[in-house]
């Protein structure tokens, strides 16, 4: 049976980080949500609080440009927004070294 990664991102070159994010947040109960209709790959959990953290894992060859606060990052890309968008958002970026700092930054928003 094929994932949403699979079915949605045929050819992506980067499963094995996508692979890897993805397992540190399972038991969070995130899910893979990637979608045809977006750009990248997405890894997804919306709590009990009406909020979803979304992140988007890029490609490893030809990745899609990002820059945050003047730094470009090419791995891994985060938001947590509230329901009704306007109360809480959150935008950072991640390096592929970085995956421990993301599954901490995704407790501290689900314990809060």
């Amino acid at each position: 049976m094929l994932t949403n990664l699979q079915k949605a991102f045929p050819d992506f070159d980067n499963t094995l980080l996508f692979t890897k994010v993805l397992q540190k947040l399972r038991p969070l109960g995130f899910k893979d949500f990637s979608d045809k209709n977006e750009e990248l790959p997405c890894i997804w959990l919306r709590n009990n609080n009406d909020t979803k953290i979304s992140i988007y894992i890029n490609h490893d060859k030809n990745p899609l440009p990002y820059e945050l606060n003047n730094t470009v990052y090419n791995d891994i890309e985060f938001m947590f927004e509230s329901e009704n968008y306007e109360t809480t958002f959150v935008h950072k970026a991640f390096s592929k070294l970085e995956i421990d700092d993301l599954v901490e930054l995704c407790k501290s928003h689900l314990e809060s």
